[in-house]
């Protein structure tokens, strides 16, 4: 377990996808960092869905300064010669289309000067990075949703508002506990990574006042399995 080392005390965070184990997880670790923490539980089809949403919160909780967006898959490992249109719309274009409507919805409660400014944080599997086996149309919403950071950090900077994608252990969103061995090494740091407590620090680290002047990145959490360049 990691020692918390940034603190979210008195911001409201917003995460969306809640009801899945990395979003259940993520939540609760930016609870321990001091975050008072609204969880989109049920899906959400349109951005207008997510702006009522997002409303709420402010209602309730105060304007939120954090929103987290896991990118998650719809369906198993196939491979692409088989894969079907339908399996390619579940698993690449549906993720996509999510994580844009929560990005889109974001906008409305953290730009200035309505807003306060904020941090959108779009938590992506690393198959976008390395490739998995089985994972074509799913590595591709990965990598589309990093695409996404950093043009979006480019034109909502000067709104105050920052964006990162972070990468985490494809077996973090799969759930798979028999996930095929991604690298004929072992991580860095020995282990692989705990969302409740090592991805959700890194991203308190990345939505804390000390990293305000960042924008745009790529961060790999996975205990040093992945160093891209």
């Amino acid at each position: 377990m990691t020692t918390p080392f940034s603190t979210l005390d008195n911001q409201t965070a917003i995460v969306v996808h809640g009801a899945s184990p990395i979003g259940r997880n993520i939540a609760l670790g930016l609870v321990h960092h001091g975050a008072r923490v609204a969880s989109i539980e049920t899906p959400l089809t349109t951005r207008a869905d997510y702006e009522g949403w997002y409303a709420d919160v402010v209602e309730s909780l105060g304007r939120p300064s954090i929103v987290v967006v896991p990118v998650l898959p719809q369906g198993d490992r196939q491979p692409i010669v088989g894969l079907s249109l339908d399996a390619w719309i579940a698993d690449c274009e549906q993720p996509l289309r999510d994580t844009r409507n929560a990005v889109q919805a974001a906008f409305g409660v953290l730009a200035r000067p309505h807003g306060n400014g904020g941090c959108i944080v779009l938590v992506a599997a690393t198959a976008a990075l390395t490739g998995e086996t089985g994972l074509a149309a799913y590595a591709t919403a990965c990598e589309g949703a990093r695409a996404m950071a950093r043009v979006v950090a480019r034109g909502w900077g000067a709104h105050g508002i920052t964006m990162h994608w972070v990468g985490a252990p494809t077996a973090l969103f799969t759930n798979e506990d028999d996930a095929p061995r991604m690298a004929m090494w072992d991580p860095a740091l020995g282990r692989g990574p705990d969302a409740e407590h090592d991805l959700a620090s890194a991203i308190a680290a990345l939505a804390s006042p000390a990293m305000a002047f960042a924008t745009g990145t790529t961060t790999v959490v996975d205990g040093g399995l992945v160093m891209p360049t």
